[in-house]
């Protein structure tokens, strides 16, 4: 069986911060979540977004810049009109 958690039960989840978070998400929902996704990742933890269209990859890259989150773009892949993002926690 497969547990379904809401967002606040998985923050409640970590005692502390992980070292890899992975997000196959819509590129919507992941622009909502960024700032939270980074607090919760330990530094030199990464980041992983993956199941991007490319606009989305684009506004997810500015929007870490424009929120000056402390991650740092470590591969911007790409497949067709799929990209993931993988990014690095800053100390």
């Amino acid at each position: 069986a497969s547990d379904v958690y809401k967002r606040q039960e998985i923050c409640s989840l970590a005692s502390k911060p992980f070292e890899v978070i992975l997000a196959n998400l819509d590129g919507n929902l992941i622009k909502r979540q960024l700032k939270t996704f980074g607090q919760h990742l330990q530094p030199g933890g990464q980041l992983i977004l993956s199941g991007l269209l490319q606009p989305d990859a684009e506004l997810i890259r500015q929007l870490a810049k424009f929120l000056s989150l402390p991650l740092t773009l470590l591969q911007d892949l790409g497949k067709g009109e799929w990209r993931s993002l993988v990014f690095v926690r800053n100390s």
